[in-house]
């Protein structure tokens, strides 16, 4: 049997035309198949339709490339639409710095030459006013100079006069410092009299003082060593009470076991043993030590 598949059409066909488009299988030798007879119009439309798709194909492959060369004349206008803008924008700003540039200049030279149009006007003035203080100088050292003069003639009277006052102060002044001296001087030495009984005075009252104070502390240190002595016996008395009751009652309890101790031993004495158990008894008999005070019993040892 032939095998029929549908085959791949490049245009959409109606399910009725692509039954009858059939392709043979890989496998299946040609004879077996049985060819079927197509319609001349058929073929026909089957080209047209080929043909359209190719030129449908063209059409759109052409409008890619103008789209693209489109977009590319687009791009490439978009950039040189920047690039004049920033040149203009470059220019502008190179002119708007030139004309600062140009502006500042032309204000720092007129800065500059008012400053020295004010500068020598003010030189000018300055001299003007150093010329009036000048004279002004001239004419006040004039008058200082008379007036130092007549000052000094002045002061020359004056200082005569008052070098004739100070003398006669100075002869005044050294009688009365004389008499201040001497009574000064005797006011000094009772003074120091009077300075040698005041410590004398004090002397005597620190001895005292002293001699107080040492009987005061001889008195502290024989009470302090009366109050030691005391508490020392104290102490010792209670020191010696308590050592007397524990020995006491050491003693007591030593005497209570030697008293338990020789109880349980007549109480063993008393018992009768057999001739083994007394052999055994005599070789585990312990030894008694006497307490202070007591004699130690002994027993003969049966043969």
């Amino acid at each position: 049997p032939c095998q029929k598949m549908l085959s791949e059409l490049p245009v959409e066909v109606p399910l009725e035309d692509a039954e009858k488009h059939t392709t043979l299988v890989k496998g299946v030798p040609e004879q077996e198949c049985e060819p079927q007879p197509q319609e001349p119009q058929q073929q026909e439309l089957h080209v047209e339709q080929q043909q359209q798709q190719q030129e449908s194909q063209v059409q759109e492959l052409h409008m890619d490339q103008q789209q693209q060369q489109q977009e590319s004349q687009g791009q490439e206008l978009h950039v040189d639409q920047q690039q004049q803008q920033q040149e203009s924008q470059e220019q502008e700003l190179h002119v708007d710095q030139q004309q600062q540039q140009e502006s500042q200049a032309q204000e720092l030279h007129v800065d500059h030459q008012q400053q020295q149009q004010e500068s020598q006007e003010q030189e000018l003035h300055v001299d003007h006013q150093q010329q009036q203080q000048e004279s002004q100088e001239q004419e006040l050292h004039v008058d200082h100079h008379q007036q130092q003069q007549e000052s000094q003639e002045q002061e020359l009277h004056v200082d005569q006069q008052q070098q004739q006052e100070s003398r006669v102060q100075e002869l005044h002044v050294d009688q009365q410092q004389q008499q201040q001296e001497s009574q000064e001087q005797e006011l000094h030495v009772d003074q120091q009299q009077q300075e040698l009984q005041v410590q004398e005075v004090q002397q005597q009252q620190q001895q005292q003082q002293e001699q107080q104070e040492d009987h005061q502390k001889a008195e502290h240190l024989e009470q302090e060593e009366a109050q030691r002595e005391q508490q020392l016996k104290g102490q010792l008395e209670q020191e010696k009470k308590g050592v007397d009751q524990h020995l006491d009652q050491e003693l007591t309890k030593r005497d209570e076991h030697l008293e338990k101790k020789g109880e349980q031993l007549l109480e063993q004495q008393e018992k009768p043993l057999e001739p083994a158990e007394q052999q055994e008894g005599q070789l585990k008999q312990p030894v008694l030590i006497p307490a202070p005070g007591q004699v130690q019993e002994t027993h003969p040892s049966p043969t």
